[in-house]
């Protein structure tokens, strides 16, 4: 969910991490992701919402970096 809100990711994601934690057991809703859109920085905007293409976005390290461990980076 940071990741996805991070990156400016796609709407249809969120339909989908809704369903995915469903799957699993966890309810999560729109509000939640509401919440979190008010603590978390936007950091680039991934297509289809942004102008950042998607695959340089991998390239340079994808949700991998977003959400990797930042005290191993200098």
């Amino acid at each position: 969910m940071v990741a996805l809100l991070a990156t400016g990711g796609s709407t249809n994601h969120l339909i989908h991490w809704v369903a995915v934690a469903r799957a699993a057991g966890i309810v999560i809703d729109w509000d939640d992701f509401s919440k979190l859109s008010d603590v978390i920085p936007l950091l680039t905007r991934v297509y289809p919402n942004g102008s950042a293409d998607v695959n340089e976005f991998q390239a340079a390290g994808g949700p991998g970096f977003v959400i990797g461990d930042w005290s191993m980076r200098a």
